[in-house]
């Protein structure tokens, strides 16, 4: 639909409105109040802000967004933290344990340390 044709689609429903109407001025009172309502409603259903329709949209989506960072993150946390349990408890049995878990890989690799002194220098 375009935005800009919507006065016009308005007006054109107005129209057919008061043409139903003038078809019931026979009828009974009722049907005439009936008529009035649906007339009333479809006034306000047709007026569309965009404005406030945008900002609530884009609020939604920040907060849709934030919540699939925060759960992404707290996802890493968790992973972070079994591997890092994983590892203290190889640990208290034996050193070599620990040096075949994932984070005792991790300790052991030259890359990584590598890695970690390149972030430090700001490489």
């Amino acid at each position: 639909m375009d935005i800009n044709r919507l006065s016009n689609i308005i007006t054109d429903t107005q129209s057919a409105g008061m043409g139903q109407k003038a078809a019931n001025v026979g009828s009974n009172a009722q049907v005439q109040d009936v008529s009035q309502q649906s007339k009333s409603t479809n006034e306000v259903a047709d007026k569309v802000s965009i404005d406030s329709s945008r900002v609530r949209n884009e609020a939604e989506f920040a907060k849709t967004e934030l919540d699939k960072l925060s759960r992404g993150s707290f996802d890493k946390v968790r992973a972070m933290k079994a591997e890092l349990t994983e590892y203290q408890t190889a640990m208290k049995s034996s050193p070599e344990a620990a040096a075949n878990t994932t984070l005792g890989a991790k300790l052991n690799d030259p890359a990584v340390w590598e890695d970690i002194a390149d972030a430090m220098l700001g490489r």
